[in-house]
């Protein structure tokens, strides 16, 4: 009987250590994240601006959930004097994900202006105003070309969700968190496809890891506030060193790619070869004008040609993702294990299953 009562004791001495070990094999857990309503996002001229060019052509981007087919832009627009005078407006579809309101005259100069958007959301209509205040007369000179950074990335964890970032990608840093960049997607025959305008940084993928487009340069240019644009950029794929990291918390921001918080040093990587990222360094370089036209970059007589080839096909999950944008609004998912990862659960299963068994038998034999 005491020999029977210890084999108890130890088979629900097991029992406890089964539930412990199951608790730590990998569980679905869930992600959402709230949609945002529609308003004038990162887009320029921002609320409160002040010293905006009497010729601006405005510039926002199209909220999620608010994507038309086509030219449309959704919304409409009004453009008034704080003494109730209003300018008439051109709204017109510029880039992916983004849009133009272009004044049917110059703006008059040291006046206050008020900007109102109105959004059909299901039955209800989402309505914001923003104001800004005009300089004392049109913009002079032409922007700068950007001096733009390309870092690559791969995970190597393996429980993922869609509300992570993709297993690899790639960051655009622009080096300034107020920078207009227009970037423009290019093919191994240097074919122009989508054209995106972002603000400070955006994470796309040109990694030539899983990438799932063709595309393998980008063509930069800067966009000034009253519509012009700066020469352009060229950064590819082997302009970019790669970083092998371990978290999904990942950022792109205006100084570069960032992990756990922290920028990730691509100093000693060479184009095309794997590095950790190493928190404890912040000394990430920027190249002169991001290395424009290395790596055999299409030039830009024949990106300029092929202008006309451009799409509005979103190129990757992430291309129109940055700085202040919700790129992930709206995302639901559930991580799960990916196909490699251990079969901690099967063990489980097994071992609880052979519990029981042997538990029962000593019941009978009891």
């Amino acid at each position: 009987m005491q020999t029977r009562a210890s084999l108890d004791s130890l088979l629900s001495i097991a029992g406890a250590l089964l539930v412990a070990l199951c608790a730590d094999a990998p569980k679905a857990h869930a992600c959402s994240t709230q949609l945002e309503g529609p308003d004038f996002g990162w887009g320029v001229p921002a609320d409160n601006a002040t010293d905006v060019p009497t010729d601006v052509i405005l510039y926002y981007p199209i909220s999620p959930g608010q994507a038309t087919d086509g030219e449309d832009v959704p919304g409409t627009f009004t453009l008034t004097t704080l003494d109730g005078g209003e300018v008439a407006l051109t709204a017109r579809r510029a880039h992916v994900w983004g849009y133009e309101l272009v004044p049917a005259e110059a703006l008059a100069p040291n006046t206050a202006y008020a900007l109102t958007g109105s959004w059909m959301v299901g039955s209800d209509t989402a309505t914001k105003t923003l104001r800004f205040t005009t300089g004392a007369g049109p913009l002079a000179g032409a922007p700068a070309t950007p001096d733009a950074l390309i870092e690559h990335y791969q995970l190597t964890m393996t429980i993922l969700s869609s509300c992570d970032p993709p297993p690899s990608g790639s960051c655009l840093s622009f080096g300034d968190p107020d920078l207009l960049v227009e970037h423009t997607y290019i093919d191994g025959f240097g074919q122009l496809h989508d054209t995106y305008l972002t603000r400070g940084s955006s994470m796309t993928n040109l990694s030539g890891i899983e990438q799932g487009t063709p595309f393998e340069c980008v063509r930069l240019r800067t966009r000034a506030m009253n519509g012009t644009y700066s020469e352009p950029q060229m950064l590819c794929r082997e302009d970019g060193a790669l970083a092998q990291l371990t978290s999904p918390d990942l950022g792109c921001t205006p100084e570069g790619l960032t992990s756990a918080g922290m920028p990730v040093d691509l100093d000693v990587a060479n184009a095309g070869e794997a590095q950790t990222a190493d928190p404890a360094d912040d000394d990430t370089a920027r190249p002169a004008n991001g290395g424009a036209g290395a790596g055999g970059a299409p030039n830009d007589e024949s990106a300029a040609d092929d202008a006309s080839e451009m799409t509005e096909q979103d190129p990757t999950p992430s291309a129109s993702s940055h700085s202040g944008s919700s790129s992930n609004s709206g995302c639901s998912a559930v991580r799960a294990a990916a196909p490699d990862a251990p079969g901690a659960w099967t063990l489980c299963i097994g071992l609880t299953a052979l519990f029981f068994v042997r538990r029962g038998a000593s019941a009978r034999r009891s």
